[in-house]
């Protein structure tokens, strides 16, 4: 067992590791909320950054939708905890309120990473180069799966650099990380309490519903990365690439059996939620993985988004033999299909309206529904077969 011998110097956050050249660090990734909405699930960046930090550093995990602080208790926290560095990811609805919380923790004296969609976009804002005040000791630019080790171990030896950046093709675009092998989250060990999205007085009049009826968590998984269309309104070409990256089936199947073990061993309820941005995009692989899901018992329910432009997929997989249909499973009832409406092109938005409204209805068959972009509830396996 490696011995850590605790030092007064660095403000007692910082322990030394003698094998590895540097300090051990208390690590926070911290996930703000934008001040108005809460989220329903939480974001996979912490759970990917943590399972990516070298092992002997500890990782903290908060989500301010989830366990609201005021600045002053986010300071406090990370000087009863001995935090020696902080990440903050945020998006552009949240990056206000994430660069109150970084100035708070700066200004109580610690180390503050930032990175996601927002600082890869504007950079300069975040380092204080657009004649604002700066917020970051450092950014990391671009998806950090292969940047992040090397930030912390900079941190660690108190060398940590401004800019933090994938490397770039010939052609001078970011190389993007190969999602195979896919990191490995533990799910089956995290501590997912403060994202229960039973508040907790409601708990103990919850659980008399039924076992496991306390606690209900929507878990965040991706199957791939990645989309070719680049809408004008959308950050997710810039920030991911224009093609496709896709995980192995086994990778997906092995990390939803887990999800569904510790649902079951905890008898919790636990949803998935996959967040890729086109999960239909490609119709072949998503049957193949549907399938596989299906032969493996790696059912869970499941809620995904996908665009307008796969309407045919929609169709074909919903007129698909039973066992992908189960799979698949548009979820069509009027009790489990829930619709929130999102960025929808104008020029479609009488044609979905109607459609909807029909369906809703019941005057008309799900394999005339066009499938749009915006957020669908499904469930693995309807029992009826639809």
């Amino acid at each position: 067992m490696r011995k850590k011998n605790k030092v007064s110097s660095r403000a007692n956050n910082l322990i030394r590791g003698p094998d590895t050249g540097g300090w051990i660090m208390k690590i926070l990734l911290y996930n703000p909320d934008n001040g108005i909405t809460r989220n329903f699930m939480p974001h996979l960046w912490m759970f990917l950054l943590q399972s990516l930090t070298p092992p002997e550093h500890e990782v903290i995990l908060i989500d301010g939708n989830a366990k609201a602080m005021t600045r002053p208790e986010l300071v406090q926290f990370c000087r009863d905890e001995n935090i020696g560095l902080i990440g903050i990811g945020s998006m552009t609805r949240m990056v206000a309120r994430a660069y109150l919380v970084a100035d708070a923790l700066r200004e109580a004296g610690f180390k503050v990473v930032m990175g996601g969609p927002h600082v890869t976009e504007c950079p300069d804002e975040a380092l204080g180069k657009d004649g604002g005040p700066r917020h970051a000791d450092a950014i990391a630019l671009g998806e950090a799966d292969e940047t992040w080790p090397l930030l912390v171990a900079d941190a660690a030896r108190g060398e940590l650099k401004e800019i933090y950046q994938p490397q770039v093709d010939p052609k001078g675009n970011d190389k993007k990380p190969n999602l195979q092998p896919y990191p490995h989250i533990p799910w089956e060990t995290l501590d997912l309490d403060q994202f229960s999205l039973v508040p907790r007085f409601a708990r103990p009049l919850m659980s008399r519903i039924g076992s496991g009826w306390g606690k209900f968590f929507v878990v965040p998984i991706e199957t791939g990365r990645g989309c070719p269309y680049g809408c004008e309104f959308c950050t997710v070409t810039g920030f991911f690439g224009d093609s496709i990256r896709f995980r192995s089936n086994e990778s997906v199947i092995d990390e939803l059996l887990r999800v569904k073990a510790r649902a079951k061993k905890e008898k919790g309820q636990i949803a998935v939620f996959f967040i890729d941005d086109n999960l239909a995009i490609n119709k072949k692989r998503l049957k193949s993985l549907l399938r596989d899901m299906i032969a493996a018992e790696a059912t869970l329910p499941w809620l995904r988004r996908s665009a307008p432009t796969f309407w045919p997929t929609t169709s074909s997989l919903i007129s698909s033999p039973r066992p992908v249909r189960n799979g698949y499973s548009l979820a069509w009832n009027r009790s489990t299909l829930r619709i929130w409406r999102t960025s929808i092109k104008p020029f479609l938005s009488r044609r979905i309206i109607k459609a909807f409204s029909k369906a809703l209805r019941g005057e008309t068959s799900t394999r005339s529904l066009p499938l749009f972009s915006g957020w669908i509830m499904t469930r693995s396996g309807l029992p009826d077969g639809r």
